[in-house]
Parts: C-alpha cells; structure tokens; sequence
C-alpha cells in the first residue's frame, strides 16, 4: 500500500509594505505570505501543490489575497524550503541509481555466466526452469537446481535436484543457504548434456543463472 501523505505549510515570502487595513481600519506593516499543500511519499519524494498568496496585517492579523502574479518568482521560491520544493529529485535520484546498479549487476552475473559456460568446473550450480525442458511437464513452471558431477569431452554431467519451486526464489534460497551443495539435495540418475545444448538451454532462457 502507497504511503502519500500531505501537509499545510505556510512561509513568509517577503514585506508587503504598510497599507491601509479594511479590517481594523488603520495604516499598518504586511507581510506577504503563502500557504501551500506539502505532498510527500513515503516522507522522501515531496512535492509543492496548491499555492495561495495574501497580504497578513501586523496589527490585527486581517488578510487580503493577492494575485500570484504580483509576486517576485524569485521571492517566492526562495520562500519554501529548498527539500519542499525539490524533493521529488531524491526520489528520481534513487530510482536511477537503482537502474544504473540493476544494470550492472545484470552485466556482471551475465559476465560470470559466460566464464562459467566456457569453462565448467565440477560443483556448479545451475538454475533452470525444467518445465521448459520436459514434455510434458509435471507444473507450469518447475525452478529447480542442477550440479555439475563430472566434466566429459562429450558432455557435461549433471546431478538433478530431487524438488522443484514454482517460484525462482525458492533456489535463490537453496544457494543462499547452502543447502543446494549438500549431498542429498540431488537424487536420480544423473544427465548428460552437451555443451552445444547447454549453451542453447542458457541462450534460450531456460537455463537462467550459474552459481560458482
């Protein structure tokens, strides 16, 4: 659930002078004001709605609008805290720093992906949606582990998980827990794969990622 939130601020933009007040009948010192709405998500990414001008007496607190018009922009700019009026940029600011890490952490693990295929080792770890691989699966989808047992010059040799999750963090988990390297996580007879295959299971998107 989105947590919006708003606020009613009010500043003083700057001296209106000494003016005849209709309120209380006399000449007396304004000040000019604004009254605006503080939006904010989350309490990081705010943003300024709903401006409104008017002049404040000092002698007994009388109000008259004004136009926004016959304000100096830069008064009242300056008027509203600096994180009110742009604090919608930290929030633009983290969602590109998100992307730009995203990114490069998406280009790494393709990277290590790459190493690892031209290179297999006994004891990697390979994620893959074996829903995509049987015919006809037994679920829709089917994230499971495999691990390499032996290297071959005709193929690579694999030991297949004994489950499967219909959710990829369900393996994430596994690896993260070092569950997915005990000896009885994986059962059944193992499978021998091609390294033509292999590369085509990975290219494909079936085979997703390779944990070394």
């Amino acid at each position: 659930m989105f947590n919006l939130s708003s606020s009613q601020e009010l500043v003083q933009v700057n001296s209106g002078g000494v003016r005849h007040c209709e309120h209380c009948d006399q000449e007396a010192s304004y000040s000019t004001m604004l009254e605006y709405t503080q939006r904010s998500f989350y309490m990081v990414v705010r943003w300024v709605t709903g401006r409104f001008y008017y002049y404040l007496c000092s002698n007994c607190l009388g109000t008259m609008a004004t136009a926004p018009e016959t304000i100096d922009p830069k008064e009242a700019k300056a008027a509203v805290p600096f994180f009110h009026r742009n604090g919608w940029m930290l929030g633009v600011a983290a969602a590109l720093v998100f992307v730009i890490g995203a990114t490069i952490a998406h280009q790494q693990n393709r990277a290590g992906n790459e190493t690892y295929l031209a290179a297999p080792q006994v004891g990697d770890i390979y994620q893959l949606d074996m829903a995509k691989v049987q015919d006809p699966p037994e679920a829709r989808v089917m994230h499971m582990l495999m691990r390499i047992q032996e290297v071959r010059p005709e193929g690579i040799v694999f030991q297949l998980a004994t489950h499967y999750y219909d959710q990829n963090e369900g393996v994430d988990d596994d690896i993260r827990s070092g569950k997915a390297s005990g000896s009885t996580y994986y059962g059944g007879d193992p499978v021998i794969i091609p390294r033509e295959e292999l590369r085509r299971l990975y290219d494909e998107g079936t085979i997703s990622d390779i944990d070394r």
